[in-house]
């Protein structure tokens, strides 16, 4: 299986074996090959012929290539008349993948939506010094979309380049941590609001503990979980799909609704739930000026869950028609936009408010000229005159 025809520097041509007459270099990386079967076309013309040199180097197609440039590898060819399948090694030539500017394009949005996600936890953290349950909720809930967005955009943008097997593992589960943990955080804000409008926790101690027990606990569990789905001997379709040749959930198959997208729908569903019982609750119950900021609060995170909602009711969409219809439609660039701006529009509702950007001015204007900069300016003046 190994014997291969050779051309000498002579011109003569030998029968040679590839692994005992030959130097192996094993540094060619061709993820990405065509192999070399020679055939005749319709028109009687051989196509794909080839020959290989003694001095390593190979002629194809009218050009010599290097050991860079093609590989030899073992192709498996279906014979019709026998049933049976025969095995070839020949050249692959190796060739760069083409590029999906879709992701390019996705994945330059998202790494550009990080700043402003890390801006807007700086400002709720650093200088509102965030003393309520629900701008804690927003500190992990951002930190998490940062994460995930920032391991999205490198693999998206890098989509053509290969990680090593650990690497790539080992950054899918931490994708997929980070994607379950804002699903959860985003809960858990919806949760607040609705206790803090209904009033159902009022006496409650550590109630942001709790939160942040859940908030590690249910994703811990979730990424166990897909861990031991994707090690275990099941069928290959229900498994996750994180491996060292695809560092996140394999969406291409039905098995992504048990891991990813059925988490999503419940996340989802259960906001939705709850925001319309708010609302109704609001509109039943006379609201005084005292539960004003409530209201405001309330409605300032509407609009965030509308934001999510819709990214995510986008991708769940786009997903189920994915796998009804194969080709691509206008719809699935619909989540992609979606989450290339989303961090955009948090720093724009959570920190360009006239209010919030007046209180970070007298932060910062206070922190610069210092607490007691008027009074030394008065006595200086005093002293002057």
């Amino acid at each position: 299986m190994f014997q291969i025809f050779v051309s000498s520097d002579d011109g003569s041509i030998r029968d040679m074996h590839l692994i005992d007459d030959f130097y192996h270099i094993n540094i060619t990386k061709c993820p990405n090959k065509y192999p070399l079967l020679p055939y005749e076309n319709e028109e009687g013309e051989e196509v794909d012929e080839w020959t290989y040199f003694e001095n390593g180097t190979l002629w194809y197609n009218g050009t010599y290539l290097n050991y860079m440039d093609f590989c030899f590898d073992i192709t498996y060819v279906e014979d019709f008349d026998s049933g049976r399948y025969l095995f070839y090694v020949e050249p692959h030539i190796c060739y760069d993948p083409p590029v999906n500017w879709n992701d390019v394009i996705t994945g330059c949005g998202m790494l550009v939506s990080v700043p402003f996600f890390l801006l807007t936890i700086f400002s709720h953290s650093c200088i509102l010094k965030a003393k309520s349950n629900l701008d804690k909720c927003m500190i992990p809930y951002l930190g998490a979309l940062s994460i995930s967005y920032s391991v999205l955009g490198f693999l998206k943008v890098n989509s053509n380049e290969t990680l090593p097997a650990l690497e790539c593992v080992v950054v899918g589960y931490i994708n997929y941590f980070c994607v379950i943990s804002y699903l959860v955080w985003n809960c858990i804000i919806c949760f607040d609001i609705w206790s803090k409008v209904t009033s159902m926790l009022a006496g409650t101690s550590f109630v942001f503990l709790k939160y942040v027990i859940v908030g590690l606990l249910v994703p811990l569990t979730m990424t166990g979980l897909t861990y031991v789905a994707q090690t275990s001997k099941i069928s290959e379709d229900l498994t996750p799909g994180i491996n060292a040749d695809h560092c996140s959930i394999e969406t291409s198959r039905w098995s992504a609704l048990i891991y990813l997208y059925g988490p999503c729908l419940l996340a989802v569903t259960f906001s939705i739930v709850l925001y319309c019982k708010i609302l109704r609750y609001m509109h039943m119950s006379k609201r005084n000026s005292q539960r004003c900021d409530e209201r405001n609060t309330f409605y300032l995170n509407f609009r965030l869950f509308v934001l999510m909602c819709a990214t995510w009711s986008f991708e769940i969409i786009s997903y189920f028609l994915k796998q009804l219809i194969s080709e691509d439609i206008p719809l699935y660039c619909i989540p992609d936009i979606l989450n290339a701006t989303q961090g955009i529009t948090i720093f724009y509702l959570f920190v360009c408010r006239k209010n919030i950007l007046a209180t970070i001015r007298n932060k910062l204007k206070f922190n610069h000229n210092g607490p007691y900069s008027n009074s030394v300016e008065i006595e200086s003046m005093m002293t002057t005159n």
